[in-house]
């Protein structure tokens, strides 16, 4: 125990234990974040806009609202993302097949070719961030993560 620990009571340790890792991992996400909107700059890509397209990537097609409720955020945002994409051809909206008020939304061609752009250089730029990280520690701070969201999902 440090010297700055010894007049702490247990409550108060574990509160400060508490307080550093989750400042830790704000510290750790805003520097993904940081480094994120540096590698998408030169594509004229936002954050934002990337994740939406890695989502609608792994799932094939969603709608706006699908969009909205997984990343957590307001309908808004999501459409003024979708408008931003859309104008750089790089998805594709389409009615529902029953349901024409429905609108599914696709990555297309010129999208595709972006994201595998794009997934390159954030691969390199990833690789020097966990750089000293074994992929056994990789696995566990996935692990770990989906632990937490699961935990709190909304």
């Amino acid at each position: 125990m440090s010297k700055k620990e010894v007049g702490k009571t247990q409550k108060e340790r574990s509160y400060s234990k508490v307080y550093q890792v989750e400042f830790l991992q704000w510290q750790a996400s805003r520097a993904m974040e940081q480094m994120l909107e540096n590698i998408l700059m030169p594509y004229q890509v936002s954050v934002s806009e990337w994740r939406l397209l890695g989502m609608i990537l792994k799932q094939g097609e969603l709608q706006a609202t699908e969009i909205a409720m997984m990343m957590g955020v307001r309908l808004p945002l999501v459409t003024r993302n979708i408008g931003n994409l859309r104008r750089k051809k790089w998805i594709t909206i389409l009615p529902h097949t029953k349901d024409r008020r429905i609108k599914r939304i696709f990555i297309s061609p010129v999208g595709r070719e972006k994201l595998q752009e794009i997934e390159r250089g954030v691969s390199k730029s990833l690789q020097k961030s966990f750089r000293g990280v074994t992929k056994e520690e990789m696995s566990i701070y996935s692990e770990v993560l989906t632990k937490i969201i699961f935990n709190g999902s909304f």
